[in-house]
């Protein structure tokens, strides 16, 4: 009996052991899952990875059972395609004091539909009945090319405002999206938009930026843009493109609807602006100036808006002068626009200047507002008699005499090529020189005198070349003749056309320089565009004719006769053949550049070549002006004080004899 009751008390306590060291082990199972599931990473492999590659996302969580735990994956977004999984799955992991933690990982296969630096959202995991949130992760996905991978860049356009109207100066902004650091880009690739202005405008675009966890991306602007549209509809920006290491990201065509303006707006501004104006004194002698300003100052289109135009009575306009004193914004243009308006009262009596009212629309309450004008009179008095002068200076310019059938300008041999034939005189002898061996110079002279006799008989008599046929048709003297008729007539745009085509057939003479210079100063205008250079080609021509026989003859009595003189005068020649070719080719290029005059009164500038395009200012009669390009029946023409705009070509005279040799 004893002995069975030992065997009982012995049996009892190794199954006591062997429950006691079970529950010990499964302890220390539970060191770390026992308490509240948690996250412990999130990870992606690989990353990045390829457009249409598999990549596997990886959590791992604290907790002890895989049977609780759940990724219902409902918040994946759209371009997030579930392959494979997920797998739930128990694994034990040593922790750093040497014990055995049972944790959960839970691995998904997914495969990107989009390229670029995307971030995967906080997704929910189920563990024990508990919710737990992921952290967001960066997933990079590449492309492809060479098979090598490489991140695209995510170039897009940003327009400025929502709202856009006819004539708005808008702010575009080509941005590279989601970057991971800001950087500096290579290259800018735009494409100018049709029908519309389109300037750069560096230093307006904000670097912004988007924080989701412990991720930072930035939208980085490559390049900023101001566009103006003058006409309504559909307007489209084309693509762009971006470089950085020697990749390129691509902007898709920007679309943007231009509204109309309200048809009552007469200025065509929109924005927020201050508007006023005055006149610099309230008395003047008569045939005395007076200067009325005004200005328009705030935010928004200054580039595009007209200011509105005085009414005058009792005086003349003698100039007028934009003074732009504003700047590139991100409300397009911010500053004041300022026109000052020259007028000259001659008679005794009242003057009267009334400047409209200026109205603009302001988008943000969708109204037209008006800014008052104002109406100046000033009081013009008689000249003291003891101070009086004569207020119409005498024309100190006269006729000249000019010859029957002679022209007595430049007869433009540089461009007539059969005249090169005298570059070759010193050529010949020095040729002719080498086949004599030096030993007979004379014969030499007169071989090449025969020659040249020769090659000059061709061309006058048997091509029937002539270089003489000039006539007084296209003579400077004769073009300054009929500018003095002219002007004594009162035909002041005509005596301003035939005198710049004078000025422009002989640019060194200086008494038609004195003539324009002296009818210019007399009618106000302010920095006038010149007709010509002060040089002409044929000057550089004839230098070039000297220099280039001097250099061979040089060279022909160096062989002979050894000399530092001599070392000084080929140098000295073959210096003068470069440069003198260089001036001719530089002087006629600027030549070329055509010039003229506005030929009409009350000749308009629009801002594009269209005939149903808004009038933006008004240009006075006789202002000279650069021809840059034509369209049509319209020109691009710039003034002299930097002002562009297209007129039409009927209202502008070139500055050309009706002769096309000039």
């Amino acid at each position: 009996m004893t002995a069975k009751i030992f065997k009982c008390l012995t049996v009892s306590f190794l199954l006591l052991s062997a429950v006691a060291l079970l529950q010990a082990e499964e302890k220390k199972l539970e060191v770390f899952s026992s308490i509240q599931p948690t996250i412990e990473s999130i990870g992606i492999a690989p990353n990045p990875v390829g457009l249409g590659d598999l990549f596997t996302m990886t959590i791992v969580v604290n907790h002890n059972n895989s049977t609780e735990v759940d990724f219902p994956l409902k918040e994946q977004p759209d371009w997030l395609q579930l392959w494979r999984g997920p797998y739930i799955r128990s694994f034990i992991e040593n922790s750093k004091e040497g014990e055995s933690v049972r944790k959960v990982r839970i691995t998904t296969t997914f495969k990107a539909r989009k390229s670029g630096r995307l971030i995967i959202p906080s997704l929910s995991v189920i563990a024990d009945s508990r919710r737990l949130v992921t952290s967001p992760v960066l997933l990079k996905v590449g492309l492809y090319k060479n098979r090598q991978l490489y991140m695209p860049l995510e170039v897009e356009w940003q327009a400025g405002f929502d709202d856009i109207y006819a004539g708005e100066a808008i702010p575009l902004y080509l941005t590279v999206k989601r970057q991971e650091i800001v950087t500096l880009f290579d290259k800018i690739r735009v494409a100018y938009p049709r029908d519309g202005f389109f300037e750069e405008a560096g230093g307006l675009g904000d670097i912004t930026s988007a924080t989701e966890g412990d991720i930072v991306l930035y939208d980085v602007p490559a390049a900023v843009y101001i566009y103006t549209s003058p006409v309504a509809g559909r307007v489209k920006i084309p693509a762009a493109g971006v470089d950085f290491e020697g990749i390129t990201g691509w902007a898709e065509d920007l679309l943007l609807n231009v509204k109309k303006l309200p048809s009552e707006l007469k200025s065509g501004a929109v924005g927020k602006f201050k508007f006023s104006c005055s006149i610099d004194r309230a008395a003047v002698d008569a045939g005395g100036e007076i200067l009325l300003t005004c200005t328009v100052e705030g935010d928004g289109n200054l580039n595009y808006l007209k200011m509105p135009v005085p009414e005058t009575e009792g005086c003349l306009l003698v100039s007028s002068d934009e003074i732009n004193g504003y700047s590139q914004s991100k409300a397009g243009f911010s500053g004041v626009k300022t026109i000052q308006w020259v007028y000259r009262a001659d008679n005794t009596g009242g003057v009267s200047i009334g400047v409209p009212e200026f109205d603009y629309f302001d988008k943000e309450t969708g109204t037209i507002i008006t800014e008052a004008g104002n109406r100046f009179t000033v009081e013009v008095n008689e000249v003291p008699a003891e101070t009086n002068v004569s207020i119409k200076e005498n024309f100190p310019f006269e006729k000249k005499e000019i010859l029957a059938g002679k022209n007595d300008g430049w007869k433009n041999y540089y461009r007539k090529y059969y005249m090169y034939v005298w570059l070759l005189p010193g050529a010949v002898f020095f040729i002719l020189n080498l086949l004599l061996k030096g030993k007979r110079p004379a014969a030499a002279a007169l071989l090449t005198v025969i020659i040249i006799v020769l090659i000059l008989s061709i061309g006058r008599f048997v091509l029937n070349i002539s270089e003489f046929s000039d006539d007084s048709a296209n003579s400077p003297t004769f073009f300054y003749n009929q500018a003095v008729e002219d002007y004594n007539n009162g035909e002041f745009t005509e005596s301003l056309h035939n005198l710049r085509t004078a000025v422009y057939l002989d640019p060194v003479n200086v008494e038609y320089r004195d003539m324009l210079n002296w009818i210019e100063n007399r009618n106000g205008f302010i920095n006038p565009v010149d007709p010509s250079i002060r040089l002409h080609p044929d000057i550089f021509y004839f230098i070039l004719i000297c220099a280039f026989n001097v250099f061979f003859l040089a060279v022909f009595f160096k062989r002979i006769r050894q000399g530092g003189g001599l070392s000084v005068l080929v140098i000295l020649s073959a210096f003068l053949i470069l440069s003198s070719s260089f001036m001719m080719f530089f002087s006629d290029k600027s030549r070329s550049r055509m010039t003229g005059i506005v030929c009409s009164g009350g000749s308009e500038l629009k801002k594009i070549p269209r005939a149903s395009a808004e009038i933006w200012m008004d240009i006075q009669e006789g202002t000279a002006v650069r021809i840059l390009d034509e369209s049509e029946n319209f020109l691009l023409i710039e003034t002299g004080l930097g002002v562009k705009g297209w007129a039409e070509e009927a209202n502008v005279n070139p500055d050309r004899p009706a002769s096309g040799e000039y």
